[in-house]
């Protein structure tokens, strides 16, 4: 199969990291896909403004072991978003990365992309965040295969950033296949955008913000 939320889309992060895309609190989205992404945007889409905290993730990652554990969901089951396994982002951010068609492999231009995210990411704004890499794809293909290749997405851009210096603690990744569509599939432009990966902000374990 094959952005205020920055959402990395079509990751053409077209993934557009697939698509991809980062996201503020809940409703706050900022879409950049498309644009040749600077790493001040990326800072400005998922900053949580707070003091005093330190990054925590831990919570973050035992709480997606709950919800991935003996939930008994198989990819060919899901059929809407609510079904996915997931933590709610604070913020959220939508990029366009590219992605061979029907494959996790970065281009060269989803690369370059993933550079810039990991200097947002390793910023001194965002150090002290957590994040969700979340893949998706367009409708084209069988939905078992979509949500497959959307969870790989996400993992390929996790790996890619981790090579980038971003913790691996920082990071967690989930997959929605075709379920979240950032428009509808109707011609192949909107296809790319909808192949993507949203970088989702996730709030600071009892933080305190400014």
């Amino acid at each position: 199969m094959n952005t205020r939320q920055l959402q990395i889309h079509s990751w053409v992060f077209a993934a557009a990291l697939f698509g991809c895309s980062l996201s503020f609190a809940q409703g706050d989205t900022t879409d950049l896909t498309g644009q040749d992404v600077t790493a001040e945007q990326l800072v400005e889409a998922l900053n949580i403004r707070t003091r005093g905290i330190e990054a925590k993730c831990s919570p973050y990652q035992e709480q997606m072991t709950r919800l991935t554990r003996g939930i008994g969901v198989k990819p060919e089951d899901v059929k809407a978003a609510e079904d996915v396994p997931a933590i709610e982002p604070a913020r959220t951010a939508s990029v366009s990365a590219t992605f061979e068609r029907n494959s996790a492999t970065l281009t060269p231009e989803t690369e370059k992309l993933l550079s810039t995210v990991a200097v947002a990411l390793n910023s001194q704004d965002l150090s002290a965040q957590c994040f969700q890499l979340a893949g998706h794809t367009c409708d084209l293909g069988d939905d078992a295969y979509n949500m497959q290749l959307s969870r790989k997405r996400a993992d390929t851009v996790k790996a890619y950033l981790i090579e980038k210096g971003v913790s691996e603690d920082r990071l967690i990744t989930t997959g929605y296949g075709e379920t979240v569509p950032m428009v509808p599939n109707e011609t192949e432009i909107s296809r790319e955008k909808n192949r993507r990966v949203d970088l989702g902000a996730l709030a600071p374990v009892a933080m305190e913000y400014q």
